[in-house]
């Protein structure tokens, strides 16, 4: 017997005695932010797939946004399922957010991730494995967006300290059924869930705002911020620069109200831009001749 043999089933056999199932996966793909995430195949025809881990130690880290569908050579698969302890021990991991689509969570699959604080569950989801979130001490927040609370196989797919300190979130009309249906009737705090805080974009001149909740409707506040002093005795207004404060909060029917993001920016707009798209073009001159018309 090799020297390699010998090391695979020495390694097989401290897994199997830690509990650890060693999976191997057959797709690996970016997730379009950065993050390598790996895939099994569900069935037999290849037509859907779970997360799973990489089988060789590697762990995940920090935000994780899983994707709905993956590319893969040339044809799209549909992400259905967490698989087992897929994020098991990932001590790096912080947020997970798992797409519409996915209709369960397998057995231990975020088993002892220490430092997940948050988790964003689809309203597709069905079934939460046992000990899916065990030990995940600083789990506190939980948006959950299944109008009918997911069966659970065990009540310890949550931690008890979990249910007792981390806020539930839920469809509005979802929380009095969620708190009548165990084990999630364990969890002390179940709210409606609260739109995401917006993000305040500025790019040429133009001010816009992005959320993701689907849906929203912004509320935005524009104040000029701090003072501005120039010298000299003539001075092209273009060449002062603006300074803003602006805040905007996201609100949709039947959520909560986001937490409100700010930003201050400085705007300096460029002689002769007409249209403030930070830079002058012929479209400019077009505009500037449509007002001398117009007098």
């Amino acid at each position: 017997m090799n020297r390699l043999n010998i090391n695979t089933i020495l390694l097989a056999t401290l897994l199997s005695m830690a509990g650890i199932t060693a999976q191997a996966h057959d797709i690996e793909e970016d997730n379009g932010e950065g993050t390598m995430i790996f895939y099994s195949w569900t069935d037999e025809d290849h037509t859907a797939l779970e997360v799973v881990s990489n089988g060789d130690g590697w762990k995940y880290g920090g935000d994780v946004v899983i994707p709905a569908s993956v590319n893969h050579e040339g044809e799209s698969y549909p992400v259905t399922r967490i698989g087992d302890q897929a994020f098991y021990e990932c001590h790096e991991l912080t947020s997970v957010t798992i797409p519409e689509g996915v209709t369960a969570i397998g057995k231990e699959a975020f088993y002892e991730c220490d430092r997940l604080t948050s988790v964003t569950i689809p309203g597709s989801m069905k079934t939460i494995g046992e000990a899916a979130f065990q030990n995940c001490n600083k789990l506190n927040s939980i948006s959950c967006y299944a109008e009918e609370p997911p069966a659970m196989e065990s009540e310890n797919a949550f931690e008890g300290s979990v249910y007792n300190n981390a806020t539930l979130r839920v469809p509005a009309g979802s929380v009095g059924n969620y708190q009548n249906t165990a084990p999630w009737s364990n969890f002390r705090n179940i709210n409606m869930l609260k739109c995401a805080t917006p993000t305040i974009v500025f790019e040429n001149g133009r001010l816009s705002f992005e959320c993701a909740t689907e849906g929203v409707e912004f509320e935005a506040i524009i104040t000029p911020s701090g003072n501005q002093s120039v010298t000299g005795s003539t001075v092209f207004l273009a060449d002062v620069p603006v300074r803003y404060r602006v805040e905007v909060v996201a609100r949709k029917d039947g959520y909560q109200q986001s937490d409100r993001a700010t930003r201050d920016i400085t705007y300096q707009m460029k002689r002769g831009d007409a249209n403030s798209d930070g830079s002058v073009t012929i479209a400019d001159a077009i505009k500037l001749a449509g007002k001398v018309l117009e007098q």
